[in-house]
Protein backbone atom coordinates (compact mmCIF):
# COMPACT_ATOMS: atom_id res chain seq x y z
CA UNK A 1 0.00 0.00 0.00
CA UNK A 2 1.59 3.52 -1.01
CA UNK A 3 2.02 6.17 1.72
CA UNK A 4 -0.69 8.35 0.52
CA UNK A 5 -3.39 5.47 -0.23
CA UNK A 6 -2.77 4.34 3.65
CA UNK A 7 -2.75 8.39 4.65
CA UNK A 8 -6.46 8.42 3.32
CA UNK A 9 -7.31 4.98 4.39
CA UNK A 10 -7.01 5.54 7.99
CA UNK A 11 -10.45 6.96 10.05
CA UNK A 12 -9.49 10.85 10.67
CA UNK A 13 -10.43 11.87 13.72
CA UNK A 14 -11.57 15.48 15.04
CA UNK A 15 -10.70 16.68 18.44
CA UNK A 16 -12.61 18.70 20.45
CA UNK A 17 -12.40 21.80 18.83
CA UNK A 18 -11.37 23.97 22.41
CA UNK A 19 -8.02 21.78 21.92
CA UNK A 20 -7.83 22.42 17.58
CA UNK A 21 -6.30 19.39 17.64
CA UNK A 22 -6.77 17.41 14.34
CA UNK A 23 -5.55 13.45 14.86
CA UNK A 24 -4.57 10.46 12.93
CA UNK A 25 -4.70 7.27 15.02
CA UNK A 26 -1.48 5.73 16.12
CA UNK A 27 0.71 9.01 14.94
CA UNK A 28 3.43 10.77 16.64
CA UNK A 29 2.45 13.69 18.80
CA UNK A 30 3.60 16.43 20.07
CA UNK A 31 2.59 17.82 23.61
CA UNK A 32 -0.69 20.06 24.33
CA UNK A 33 1.31 22.99 25.33
CA UNK A 34 3.47 22.66 22.14
CA UNK A 35 1.85 21.74 19.03
CA UNK A 36 3.78 20.85 16.50
CA UNK A 37 4.61 23.23 13.62
CA UNK A 38 5.44 21.72 10.09
CA UNK A 39 6.92 23.98 8.00
CA UNK A 40 6.30 23.09 4.10
CA UNK A 41 9.15 25.22 1.86
CA UNK A 42 7.82 25.38 -1.65
CA UNK A 43 9.12 23.60 -4.67
CA UNK A 44 11.95 21.58 -5.22
CA UNK A 45 14.19 19.19 -7.04
CA UNK A 46 13.35 19.42 -10.50
CA UNK A 47 10.52 22.41 -9.56
CA UNK A 48 12.21 25.63 -9.37
CA UNK A 49 9.28 27.49 -8.61
CA UNK A 50 10.06 31.22 -9.98
CA UNK A 51 13.34 32.08 -11.10
CA UNK A 52 14.67 35.54 -12.17
CA UNK A 53 18.04 36.66 -12.92
CA UNK A 54 19.98 33.80 -10.39
CA UNK A 55 17.48 34.23 -7.79
CA UNK A 56 15.14 30.79 -7.26
CA UNK A 57 12.07 30.65 -5.17
CA UNK A 58 12.91 27.05 -3.89
CA UNK A 59 16.50 28.00 -2.80
CA UNK A 60 14.78 30.99 -1.14
CA UNK A 61 11.84 29.17 0.53
CA UNK A 62 14.19 26.73 1.93
CA UNK A 63 17.01 29.04 3.46
CA UNK A 64 13.73 30.88 5.09
CA UNK A 65 12.14 27.44 6.62
CA UNK A 66 15.27 26.41 7.80
CA UNK A 67 16.03 30.25 9.45
CA UNK A 68 12.07 30.02 10.67
CA UNK A 69 12.74 26.44 12.27
CA UNK A 70 15.64 27.50 14.37
CA UNK A 71 13.98 30.60 15.39
CA UNK A 72 10.72 28.76 16.75
CA UNK A 73 12.93 26.02 18.21
CA UNK A 74 14.75 28.85 20.43
CA UNK A 75 11.30 29.98 21.50
CA UNK A 76 10.67 26.29 22.37
CA UNK A 77 8.56 25.32 19.82
CA UNK A 78 9.05 22.00 17.72
CA UNK A 79 9.35 22.25 14.42
CA UNK A 80 9.77 20.28 11.12
CA UNK A 81 10.62 20.78 7.73
CA UNK A 82 8.44 18.79 5.03
CA UNK A 83 11.86 18.89 2.73
CA UNK A 84 15.32 19.76 4.66
CA UNK A 85 17.45 19.60 1.00
CA UNK A 86 16.73 20.33 -2.76
CA UNK A 87 15.19 17.22 -3.53
CA UNK A 88 10.86 17.10 -5.24
CA UNK A 89 8.17 16.35 -3.19
CA UNK A 90 4.81 15.83 -4.78
CA UNK A 91 1.94 18.45 -3.28
CA UNK A 92 -0.01 14.82 -2.22
CA UNK A 93 3.35 13.78 -0.32
CA UNK A 94 3.57 16.90 1.93
CA UNK A 95 0.13 16.35 2.61
CA UNK A 96 0.19 13.20 3.40
CA UNK A 97 3.42 13.05 5.24
CA UNK A 98 1.75 15.79 7.68
CA UNK A 99 -0.49 13.50 8.33
CA UNK A 100 1.74 10.84 10.19
CA UNK A 101 1.64 14.05 13.45
CA UNK A 102 -1.14 14.98 15.52
CA UNK A 103 -1.65 18.60 17.20
CA UNK A 104 0.06 20.65 14.41
CA UNK A 105 -0.05 22.93 12.38
CA UNK A 106 1.39 23.51 8.36
CA UNK A 107 2.71 26.60 6.72
CA UNK A 108 3.46 26.32 3.49
CA UNK A 109 6.43 28.80 2.35
CA UNK A 110 6.28 30.43 -1.22
CA UNK A 111 7.98 33.52 -3.20
CA UNK A 112 5.34 35.05 -5.53
CA UNK A 113 5.81 36.51 -9.68
CA UNK A 114 3.52 38.58 -11.41
CA UNK A 115 4.39 39.60 -14.87
CA UNK A 116 1.60 41.29 -16.03
CA UNK A 117 1.84 44.41 -13.31
CA UNK A 118 3.64 47.08 -12.88
CA UNK A 119 6.00 46.19 -9.96
CA UNK A 120 3.69 44.83 -7.30
CA UNK A 121 5.34 43.74 -4.15
CA UNK A 122 4.55 42.63 -0.89
CA UNK A 123 2.98 39.55 1.24
CA UNK A 124 0.09 37.47 0.64
CA UNK A 125 -1.23 34.99 3.24
CA UNK A 126 -3.96 32.26 2.38
CA UNK A 127 -6.11 29.79 3.88
CA UNK A 128 -8.82 27.59 2.18
CA UNK A 129 -11.46 29.46 0.33
CA UNK A 130 -13.80 29.44 -2.61
CA UNK A 131 -13.68 32.89 -2.58
CA UNK A 132 -10.70 33.18 -5.11
CA UNK A 133 -10.07 30.04 -6.71
CA UNK A 134 -6.42 29.48 -7.28
CA UNK A 135 -4.74 29.17 -10.75
CA UNK A 136 -4.87 25.60 -11.71
CA UNK A 137 -1.14 24.20 -13.20
CA UNK A 138 -1.41 22.54 -17.00
CA UNK A 139 -0.67 19.13 -16.54
CA UNK A 140 -0.92 18.46 -13.06
CA UNK A 141 -2.39 15.37 -12.18
CA UNK A 142 -2.87 14.75 -8.20
CA UNK A 143 -5.14 12.89 -6.07
CA UNK A 144 -8.34 14.19 -5.24
CA UNK A 145 -8.94 15.68 -2.03
CA UNK A 146 -11.94 17.12 -0.40
CA UNK A 147 -12.38 20.43 1.23
CA UNK A 148 -11.19 20.38 5.13
CA UNK A 149 -13.81 20.73 7.77
CA UNK A 150 -15.44 24.29 8.54
CA UNK A 151 -14.23 23.96 11.52
CA UNK A 152 -10.80 23.25 10.23
CA UNK A 153 -10.90 25.52 7.46
CA UNK A 154 -11.96 28.91 10.30
CA UNK A 155 -8.29 27.65 12.23
CA UNK A 156 -6.83 28.20 9.43
CA UNK A 157 -7.97 31.32 8.60
CA UNK A 158 -7.14 32.41 11.95
CA UNK A 159 -3.82 31.49 11.61
CA UNK A 160 -3.69 33.05 8.90
CA UNK A 161 -5.03 36.26 9.89
CA UNK A 162 -2.02 36.24 12.95
CA UNK A 163 0.17 36.08 10.77
CA UNK A 164 -0.73 38.70 8.54
CA UNK A 165 -1.40 40.94 11.32
CA UNK A 166 2.68 40.02 12.12
CA UNK A 167 3.47 41.45 9.20
CA UNK A 168 1.82 44.80 9.04
CA UNK A 169 2.46 45.66 12.76
CA UNK A 170 6.11 45.27 11.48
CA UNK A 171 5.79 47.64 8.53
CA UNK A 172 5.50 45.01 6.00
CA UNK A 173 2.69 45.49 3.05
CA UNK A 174 0.21 42.76 3.44
CA UNK A 175 -3.38 42.47 2.61
CA UNK A 176 -5.68 40.46 4.73
CA UNK A 177 -5.96 36.64 4.15
CA UNK A 178 -7.10 35.41 0.85
CA UNK A 179 -9.18 32.85 0.73
CA UNK A 180 -8.27 29.76 -2.17
CA UNK A 181 -8.41 25.92 -2.94
CA UNK A 182 -4.35 25.25 -3.04
CA UNK A 183 -4.01 21.55 -2.87
CA UNK A 184 -2.03 22.23 0.46
CA UNK A 185 -4.60 24.47 2.34
CA UNK A 186 -7.29 21.23 1.71
CA UNK A 187 -5.15 19.46 4.73
CA UNK A 188 -7.75 17.43 6.62
CA UNK A 189 -5.74 16.76 9.51
CA UNK A 190 -4.25 20.68 10.36
CA UNK A 191 -4.61 24.25 10.73
CA UNK A 192 -2.91 25.36 7.16
CA UNK A 193 -1.74 28.34 5.84
CA UNK A 194 0.46 29.44 2.45
CA UNK A 195 2.68 32.28 2.62
CA UNK A 196 3.85 34.18 -0.41
CA UNK A 197 6.84 35.91 0.76
CA UNK A 198 7.35 38.07 -1.78
CA UNK A 199 7.77 38.85 -5.38
CA UNK A 200 10.66 37.90 -7.61
CA UNK A 201 9.01 39.87 -11.02
CA UNK A 202 9.76 43.31 -8.54
CA UNK A 203 13.58 44.40 -8.45
CA UNK A 204 14.37 45.40 -5.02
CA UNK A 205 11.73 42.93 -3.26
CA UNK A 206 13.57 40.58 -5.02
CA UNK A 207 17.34 41.47 -4.20
CA UNK A 208 15.53 41.99 -0.31
CA UNK A 209 14.74 38.59 -0.31
CA UNK A 210 18.14 37.22 -1.27
CA UNK A 211 19.72 39.51 1.83
CA UNK A 212 20.34 37.33 4.96
CA UNK A 213 18.98 40.16 7.17
CA UNK A 214 16.00 40.77 5.17
CA UNK A 215 15.38 36.73 5.68
CA UNK A 216 15.82 36.81 9.36
CA UNK A 217 13.33 39.45 9.68
CA UNK A 218 10.64 37.35 7.66
CA UNK A 219 11.25 34.54 9.71
CA UNK A 220 10.92 36.78 12.95
CA UNK A 221 8.09 38.20 12.02
CA UNK A 222 6.58 34.65 10.82
CA UNK A 223 7.15 33.57 14.47
CA UNK A 224 5.62 36.32 15.83
CA UNK A 225 2.39 35.28 14.05
CA UNK A 226 2.95 31.61 14.97
CA UNK A 227 3.14 32.29 18.53
CA UNK A 228 0.44 34.50 18.58
CA UNK A 229 -1.83 31.91 16.92
CA UNK A 230 -0.43 28.91 19.63
CA UNK A 231 -0.71 31.07 22.81
CA UNK A 232 -4.24 31.16 22.10
CA UNK A 233 -4.46 27.72 20.97
CA UNK A 234 -3.28 27.00 24.97
CA UNK A 235 -5.59 29.11 26.58
CA UNK A 236 -8.50 27.66 24.57
CA UNK A 237 -7.31 24.17 25.78
CA UNK A 238 -6.87 25.18 29.44
CA UNK A 239 -10.49 27.11 29.84
CA UNK A 240 -11.90 23.83 28.17
CA UNK A 241 -9.85 21.95 30.75
CA UNK A 242 -11.38 24.50 33.76
CA UNK A 243 -14.45 23.96 32.49
CA UNK A 244 -14.72 20.45 32.44
CA UNK A 245 -13.30 19.94 36.43
CA UNK A 246 -16.33 22.27 37.60
CA UNK A 247 -12.81 24.75 38.96
CA UNK A 248 -13.83 27.73 36.73
CA UNK A 249 -15.62 30.42 38.12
Amino acid sequence: MSLFTGFFSAVLTLVSPATFAYVVPGSPTSSLDKPLVILDPGHGGDDPGAHIQGVIEKDLCLAIAKRLKADLERRGVPTRLSRESDVSLPLDQRVAESGQWQHAIFISLHMNQMWHQAKPHGIIVYSYGREEIAEKKPGLKLPPLAPPSSELARQSARLGDRIARQFRKRGFKARGVVKTDYYVLKNPNHPSVLVELGFLTNPSERRRLAQTGYQNKLSETLSNGIESFLRDREVATMTAALDASGSRR
